[in-house]
């Protein structure tokens, strides 16, 4: 594995490589080679898409309309992967390898500069907003799942239980600190809302949120299962291979003593 903060590669090569990463052709090599010189693009493509997301929102806080909440949160949401791939992988994770994957994966994010507002009425502005919402959300745990399997070997469905373990956890905190609404409306660009929310969003979010907590324990429950299993399975592993070096250990003293040869006396004895 490469060095994250000596990076052997140039700045084009590091372009193709976040072009294969958005497009689903990463390999083990290129997750392992992530450099500070990757991290810059994905930290570059994360600063212009938290802008996106409420250059036509005059009412956003500056550090809003800055795009800094965009970049404090890969930094958070990088931390809870690491931390749960951290008893799961074979090896452990590189933080910054981690911090540079999240960052990439916000490159989708960037259809949130369009102008859907002045091209459309608020309506449908809202609907589409909210489209490119799942949209987006759905391609970047994709390649976040993508990258898992390819960085750390796991299976599909330890990187499944591995990413959605931190994502209930937020779904959880912004519910219990009442942000869900906000934060929805933030990303979803629900734009001059005012203080009315309609009766099925009531309902929806409650649904999300109510579900959420039992979905969360499922997860936490199945991903420390897997935890389980994998660490039984390296102590099986380690135990066999001991087995096996004292048994060859044993033969190997033994074999002296089996071998000795017969001397011509003993043949004229006989």
């Amino acid at each position: 594995m490469s060095n994250f903060w000596k990076p052997t590669e140039s700045w084009g090569e590091v372009v193709r490589d976040v072009g294969r990463f958005v497009t689903f052709r990463m390999d083990t090599a290129l997750c392992d080679r992530l450099s500070w010189r990757h991290f810059a693009i994905g930290l570059l493509i994360t600063w212009l898409v938290g802008i996106a997301r409420n250059w036509d929102l005059p009412s956003a806080p500056v550090w809003a309309s800055l795009g800094l909440a965009s970049v404090a949160y890969i930094f958070a949401m990088a931390f809870a992967i690491w931390f749960f791939t951290l008893w799961l992988a074979e090896k452990k994770p590189s933080y910054w390898r981690t911090l540079t994957m999240v960052a990439l994966t916000a490159t989708p994010g960037l259809i949130y500069g369009i102008p859907v507002e002045m091209m459309m009425d608020l309506p449908a502005a809202k609907s589409t907003n909210l489209a490119f919402l799942f949209l987006v959300a759905t391609y970047r745990v994709a390649l976040a799942l993508t990258y898992m399997c390819r960085a750390h070997g796991f299976s599909f469905w330890q990187s499944f239980f591995t990413l959605g373990a931190p994502i209930c956890a937020i779904i959880i905190g912004l519910h219990a600190s009442g942000r869900v609404q906000t934060v929805l409306d933030m990303m979803g660009g629900n734009r001059d809302r005012g203080h009315t929310v309609s009766e099925v969003e009531t309902e929806m979010l409650n649904n999300i949120c109510c579900l959420s907590l039992p979905a969360g324990g499922l997860f936490l429950l199945i991903y420390l299962a897997l935890v389980g299993e994998s660490r039984w399975s390296k102590e099986r592993a380690r135990r066999k291979r001991l087995l096996e070096e004292r048994e060859a250990r044993e033969m190997a003293e033994e074999k002296p003593s089996s071998w000795v040869e017969e001397s011509p006396d003993d043949h004229r004895d006989s």
